[in-house]
């Protein structure tokens, strides 16, 4: 059992390491915390999904967005004084009929 653990431990690094980073500012995203990157951050998003996966690093600022969608084996890394803000305009946001 024990063998187990460790080889599941090395193969869950061993792909994290493998992971791919993308820096959102490479996307054209703006961090002035006043431009909209809802379009830039999807854009992102599905680049990297059809790449095999990634991190999606954020730098120090304020990225304001409205609806996006999260996939698998992205991963979203903010950076130390980076933040992900909602805009303040309810039309930047997809409604979600339930």
């Amino acid at each position: 059992m024990k063998k187990l653990y460790v080889f599941l431990l090395i193969l869950f690094y061993s792909k994290s390491m493998l992971a791919k980073d993308f820096d959102v500012l490479s996307f054209g995203a703006k961090s002035d915390g006043i431009t909209l990157n809802t379009s830039v951050i999807q854009g992102a998003i599905d680049y990297i999904t059809e790449n095999g996966g990634g991190r999606l690093v954020f730098e120090p600022g304020s990225y304001v967005t409205g609806t996006f969608y999260l996939k698998s084996n992205v991963v979203l890394h903010l950076k130390k004084g980076a933040e992900i803000t909602g805009s303040t305009n309810p039309f930047d946001y997809e409604k979600i009929n339930i």
